[in-house]
């Protein structure tokens, strides 16, 4: 019985003895690690009820102490001397040099990290894919009897300023006819057309090759002859109806341009009247409508269905001669003049744009002093 009671009280006392050891170990280890000191029910518990590990442990004989895996601290451990202790060697893989070097990204990250730049490179597509379907096709080449007409000639106006130069209607007129019938000479009559023509605002071009199909190049060989000074069959109703005679070929060029304002006009000529038939042409037009177009021409001047093509494919052929010297000269220093004028146009746009950006700064630096000054 005495052994028993003496055995119990020396078990008493070691546990004493041992727990007291125990606490000033922990106040020690929480000395170093400045946390605050716990008793061993609450780290069990605190143990049992966390899945991760306490970083900030140490182990209880001073040996070396380490940072668990995956901790974000960055206070340093050290042990009871001091010294500081080497940092576990983590399992998580060093992510900053991946993202240092793109190749070794993964192609979705990549995509995702250069969102801005595919979406501009996808704008672009978009842009080109619309053009392409803005532009419009190739026009087909139109003929009639072996001679190319001009792209879209049902559309081409009656008024307007010439395409074809004075040069260019001489040397098809002599090319085509080197017996020219005429009370003046060719580069003459080209000479009036352009000027009766271009005061009405007629084209002269096409005005001229209107008057080329009516007499055969200026051959004649039918109804009217040379001396009447007629260009375009004015009066010319049967074959035994010569029409129209004029005094002059500047009073016959005169004559066919109202003629022709009779048909796609309301407003009168600027010259007297010297058109035989304008009242009446003029009378018709306004009560059936006026037409404006040269394709309007057929079936009305004429009575064929292809009058208008007849006049254009030689309107094409005059278009395709040769310039004169002086006018080869005369277009270079105009397209050199055009040229300069588009030229200081987009120098003008330049400093415009560049005084607008400067204007544009100036009001957004006196916007964030004035946000300083509310702020103050």
């Amino acid at each position: 019985m005495k052994f028993f009671k003496f055995s119990t009280a020396l078990a008493v006392a070691s546990c004493f003895l041992i727990n007291s050891i125990g606490h000033a170990t922990m106040k020690e280890e929480h000395e170093l690690t400045g946390e605050k000191p716990t008793s061993q029910i609450e780290r069990v518990v605190a143990k049992k009820g966390s899945s991760v590990p306490n970083s900030k442990a140490s182990s209880h004989n001073g040996r070396q102490l380490s940072k668990m895996e995956g901790s974000s601290s960055k206070q340093k451990v050290t042990s009871r001397n001091g010294k500081e202790l080497p940092k576990a060697k983590s399992s998580v893989p060093n992510q900053k040099a991946a993202f240092k070097n793109e190749k070794q990204l993964p192609k979705m990250e990549r995509a995702s990290k250069n969102k801005q730049e595919a979406l501009k490179i996808e704008a672009k597509l978009d842009t080109k894919k619309a053009q392409e379907k803005v532009k419009p096709a190739p026009v087909k080449k139109e003929y009639f009897r072996g001679m190319e007409l001009p792209a879209n000639y049902r559309e081409i106006s009656i008024y307007g300023s010439p395409v074809a130069t004075k040069g260019q209607a001489v040397n098809l007129i002599r090319q085509m006819n080197k017996d020219v019938k005429l009370d003046c000479s060719v580069e003459e009559i080209v000479s009036l057309y352009w000027v009766e023509a271009g005061r009405e605002g007629v084209r002269p071009d096409v005005a001229l090759a209107q008057a080329l199909v009516e007499t055969g190049y200026f051959t004649y060989g039918g109804t009217v002859k040379p001396k009447q000074n007629n260009y375009c069959g004015l009066g010319t109703t049967g074959k035994k109806v010569r029409g129209a005679k004029f005094k002059t070929p500047e009073l016959g060029v005169r004559a066919h341009i109202q003629h022709l304002l009779a048909y796609s006009n309301a407003k009168k000529p600027s010259t007297e009247i010297i058109d035989p038939r304008y009242e009446l042409a003029h009378a018709i037009r306004k009560e059936r409508g006026f037409v404006d177009k040269w394709y309007g021409l057929n079936g009305t001047w004429a009575m064929g269905s292809h009058y208008c093509e007849k006049i254009m494919g030689i309107y094409q052929l005059m278009l395709g001669m040769e310039m004169s010297e002086a006018e080869k000269q005369e277009l270079l220093v105009r397209q050199k003049l055009e040229q300069e004028q588009r030229e200081a146009k987009l120098k003008k746009d330049k400093k415009y744009r560049k005084q607008m950006e400067k204007e544009a700064k100036a009001r957004k630096k006196a916007e964030k002093e004035a946000k300083k000054r509310k702020q103050k």
